[in-house]
Order: structure tokens, then sequence, then C-alpha cells
């Protein structure tokens, strides 16, 4: 299960860092400006006409029912006013390309796809401190001038993946993606209540 998580998480990770900074479609949308109506006698000839039904009307659209969804949580090792992992900070020099958080299934994922010019040999000296200060055991490590990679844990189900890749479609540099898991408490159901007689 923690694989196709960290599989997933990858995925995307890598994906967003493969394309490098871009600027985004939606730049030029003005979030000040009010939206603009569309006029609802804009039918087409193909449209069926409505049909009346007491006091409903048959063939217009009803709103749309609202999903009931839980509502949303940091995963516990985020860092709220950072916007990443308390245990696993940014690299300074880097520009974010992609983050993902929250929970899927019964785990919390953070994903950051990052982008930066740095060297390789500076990126490992930082990764390598980060993971030293903030208490990670280093399961596996591969340190290569194009490609390097850690597998990270602390205890049972609280892992980490750091990917740094070099980036040979954009400009250069490196993506660096970075992938964080976190178990979720166990919450106890109560017993359900025992039949009087």
């Amino acid at each position: 299960m923690r694989v196709q998580v960290f599989a997933l998480v990858l995925a995307v990770g890598l994906s967003a860092t493969a394309c490098g900074p871009h600027t985004p479609a939606y730049k030029d949308i003005n979030t000040n400006q009010p939206a603009k109506a569309v006029p609802q006698s804009s039918a087409t000839s193909n449209d069926p006409a409505p049909v009346s039904a007491g006091n409903a009307t048959v063939g217009e659209p009803s709103p749309p029912a609202k999903p009931q969804s839980p509502a949303f949580r940091l995963p516990p090792f985020m860092d709220a006013a950072k916007g990443y992992p308390k245990d696993l900070p940014n690299y300074p020099q880097a520009t974010t390309i992609n983050i993902q958080y929250g929970p899927y299934q019964d785990t919390d994922v953070f994903s950051i796809a990052l982008h930066t010019r740095d060297p390789m040999d500076k990126i490992v000296v930082f990764y390598d401190n980060v993971f030293k200060t903030n208490g990670w055991t280093v399961a596996n490590r591969l340190v290569d001038p194009e490609y390097s990679e850690w597998v990270l844990k602390k205890k049972e189900g609280d892992e980490a993946k750091v990917t740094v890749q070099k980036d040979k479609q954009s400009s250069g540099g490196f993506g660096i993606a970075v992938a964080r898991t976190a178990k979720q408490p166990q919450t106890s159901q109560p017993a359900p209540p025992k039949p009087q007689s």
C-alpha cells in the first residue's frame, strides 16, 4: 500500500518537474472583477421545451447537489505558515512547480515538485543536513551527478522520499520531487449499545 502511495505521489511530482517552470494559463483572470451573467434566453432550437408538471418544471436543470465531505484538515506534519512539512523543508533556491497534500485512504500525503539551477552537489549537501537535523533515518541513498534519491523513515508509517533529477527538457537545472506520508491515527469506533431486555 505504502509503495502505491509513493508511486502515485512521485509520478505527479516528477511529471510536474519535467515541465519546468511556466506561467499558468489562468494568469490573465482578474479575480477582483465580478463574474459575467450568462443570459437564460440563449436556448437553441435543439433544446427541449420545458414541460410543466404541477409546481415543478420538467426539463430545467436542477441545482447541483453539494457533496457532503468531512472538514479538511492539514496533515499533522505540515507547517501551516510555510506550506511544507515541519521536518522536510523546501530547498531554499528552488521554484515551486506543483504542491499537493491531503488524505489518501488512511494516509496523510504531501508532495511537492521544485526546480532549481543549483548544482547537484549543493542540493545533496542541503538534503543530507536536513535529514540529520530532523531525525530521519536514511533507508536508501543513491547520489549521482544527474540523479539522486533518498528513501527516509522515522517510524512505522512515517516515511518520505526525495528525488533530484537533471532537467533535460527545459533550460537546465534540476527537478526536485519530495513525497511525505504518515499513517493517520486509528480512531476507535464505540461499541454498539447492547439491547435491553
